[in-house]
């Protein structure tokens, strides 16, 4: 076989916007909104149930994640078992998932089973136990990964990354410790989920291929009445440390973390998608600029990375590395070196057409198929995104130029400005 066809590569084009689908909504009778978007090929339709009952509406550490892992745990009318069993038959799959401003319960199913797992998911929802033997057998899982995280570097310092972002007593700064996992009780988790698993703080997502009639059915079980509506809650901003700081934990581990970080501007910030860019080139994907130099040159560590996280308050830019022992002080030198570089030099034209290249495609992949498509317009929603986030991304992607990619470099990129934590063996104390 002549091995130049597989030599060659296929011919590029320029990566094109994807299409943004829409949710029909209705606003059922409790206040609960539904959201259904119908398309794709197969007969599979995947609902979500999502409430505002994340962790930062109790001012109790694990309160809000141990609730919505234990929903499905038993229920007022079916042991763990049975529950586990019920959905096994239909061969559908559920989860949950909880994160610092929501929870929920997804499943994914073959249309004609999706009203005896909407039932089911009802039940999950609304109705759950919380056995006294489940809650136990869930803590003490819970207490030896607890001990085992402990024990790992890239842990520690995620710990300690939050201490030195966030003021003493906020909420996103809490972290686990011992006693939260002693003091967990089931009547807590009903208190919590009495309070938070209202329909008025609730949003209903349904994908994929559903029948007319099936949203009918979603509509009447999960806009009942009888699921009565609770208190308002708002999602409280975040307080940052006023100033930079520099931590250093002693821990024998085989390896160093390292977390050099800010806090930076909100989603809204008109210099958000640019400096999204700045972000990328310097540690996005794989082949960026402080991967390069810690992985490629240097042999410091397996992957290096950097990651803008922002929402409607404030958000945080951080770089986060694993690396070898006894080389954090240069890592951490390295990482500024890359920033200042960044700051003062405009990137390459292969640097650049790489950039616009992972930049749009990383896009596609949140639009590659209606149940994607679905949970990316969903987060959308939640988070009060404007849908023309996607044409504006589109934009800078395509039209940004070097020297403004440096000039957020120049703007965002300033070290005095980014505290440092560093966890593993030989890195001292404080």
């Amino acid at each position: 076989m002549d091995n130049k066809f597989r030599m060659t590569p296929p011919p590029s084009g320029d990566i094109k916007m994807p299409v943004v689908p829409t949710f029909e909504t209705e606003v059922l009778p409790n206040g609960a909104m539904l959201h259904v978007m119908p398309g794709g090929n197969q007969s599979i339709v995947k609902i979500e149930i999502n409430v505002a009952a994340g962790s930062l509406r109790t001012s109790r550490a694990l309160i809000a994640s141990s609730t919505a892992e234990l929903l499905s745990e038993g229920t007022e009318f079916h042991t763990a078992q049975e529950m586990a069993e019920a959905l096994d038959f239909y061969g559908a799959y559920t989860w949950p998932k909880s994160s610092i401003t929501r929870a929920s319960v997804s499943s994914l199913c073959v249309e004609r089973d999706l009203k005896h797992i909407v039932e089911l998911v009802n039940e999950i929802i609304r109705h759950p136990a919380f056995p006294d033997e489940e809650v136990e057998l869930y803590k003490a899982q819970e207490i030896q990964n607890f001990d085992m995280k402990m024990l790992k570097t890239p842990y520690l310092a995620s710990r300690a990354m939050l201490h030195a972002l966030y003021a003493p007593g906020c909420r996103y700064g809490r972290v686990a410790r011992h006693e939260d996992y002693d003091n967990l009780t089931p009547q807590a988790l009903r208190d919590f989920h009495a309070e938070a698993y209202r329909p008025n703080v609730a949003h209903i997502f349904v994908s994929g291929r559903p029948s007319d009639d099936d949203i009918r059915f979603i509509a009447e079980t999960f806009g009942t009445t009888d699921w009565q509506p609770g208190p308002t809650w708002e999602i409280p901003g975040p307080e940052y440390n006023k100033t930079s700081s520099r931590t250093m934990i002693e821990f024998d581990g085989e390896q160093t973390s390292v977390r050099v970080f800010r806090p930076i501007f909100n989603r809204s910030h008109p210099d958000m998608l640019p400096f999204g860019m700045a972000n990328a080139a310097l540690g996005g994907y794989f082949g960026a600029r402080i991967s390069q130099n810690l992985r490629e040159r240097l042999g410091l560590t397996y992957g290096a990375y950097s990651t803008l996280n922002v929402n409607k308050f404030r958000g945080v830019h951080s770089i986060s590395t694993e690396v070898k022992t006894g080389s954090h002080e240069q890592v951490v030198r390295e990482i500024f070196n890359d920033m200042e570089r960044l700051a003062s030099e405009c990137i390459t034209d292969r640097e650049m057409e790489t950039l616009r290249g992972f930049m749009k495609g990383e896009m596609l992949h949140y639009f590659d198929s209606v149940l994607t498509s679905a949970d990316t317009v969903a987060a959308f929603m939640l988070e009060d995104v404007n849908m023309d986030y996607v044409n504006d991304y589109y934009r800078i992607a395509s039209d940004i130029s070097k020297e403004e990619i440096r000039q957020m470099a120049a703007k965002w990129l300033v070290a005095g400005e980014y505290s440092v934590v560093c966890v593993g063996k030989g890195v001292g104390g404080e």
